[in-house]
């Protein structure tokens, strides 16, 4: 099991050898974002290539990636879903420091919602405050995303409680699969003839 100090040291290792995809891999392993895709938007980068690119993969493939970036400095998933928070939140502010000290004046955003549907959009809040940068097709797509996201969770009506029952657990999760293998394919953002509608 890796230390905090060990971790700590491969973040500085990277972050000199300008390894910062490893940093984000790592980021987003820390957060529970291990399958979504990943954006950084500054001016060095064009907003809509960004999200043309994420769309040819799947939700798969995002997971493979951040796995394979943790494999060149010796960490496996099983290593950070074992750190007790407060060691978690340490290595993300190691992380977000020096990912800041690379993209100053950039906003990183997670698409958590290509894989559930319960997460807020913060792809489309961003998209929708900056539409000037983005095509009229990027907006529609992801303005009919969220709209099918509300839909969803209201039709699935899973009600809300301080304390979960097996049931309503079972029934979120299924819920989410039916997102992932909906939203989190890359068919979706391409090919809008996927059946979109099913009996919950």
């Amino acid at each position: 099991m890796n230390t905090l100090l060990e971790i700590s040291k491969k973040i500085t290792e990277c972050s000199q050898l300008d390894k910062i995809e490893i940093l984000i891999s790592l980021r987003a392993f820390l957060l529970g974002y291990e399958d979504c895709p990943w954006f950084i938007f500054c001016e060095c980068f064009d907003p809509e290539e960004l999200l043309s690119e994420a769309h040819k993969n799947n939700y798969h493939s995002f997971k493979k990636q951040n796995e394979s970036n943790l494999k060149k400095i010796n960490l496996k998933p099983i290593d950070i879903f074992l750190l007790p928070k407060n060691k978690k939140n340490t290595i993300l502010d190691h992380i977000n420091s020096v990912i800041n000290d690379y993209y100053p004046d950039c906003m990183m955003i997670h698409d958590c919602v290509r894989t559930n549907p319960y997460k807020e959009d913060s792809l489309f809040i961003y998209i929708e405050e900056n539409e000037h940068k983005f095509s009229d097709t990027i907006c529609s797509l992801y303005r009919q995303r969220s709209i099918e996201k509300t839909k969803l969770i209201k039709d699935a009506n899973v009600p809300k409680s301080i304390y979960e029952t097996s049931f309503s657990i079972s029934r979120k999760n299924k819920i989410i699969d039916y997102w992932k293998n909906t939203w989190g394919m890359s068919g979706k953002y391409v090919d809008e003839t996927i059946v979109d509608r099913i009996i919950l």
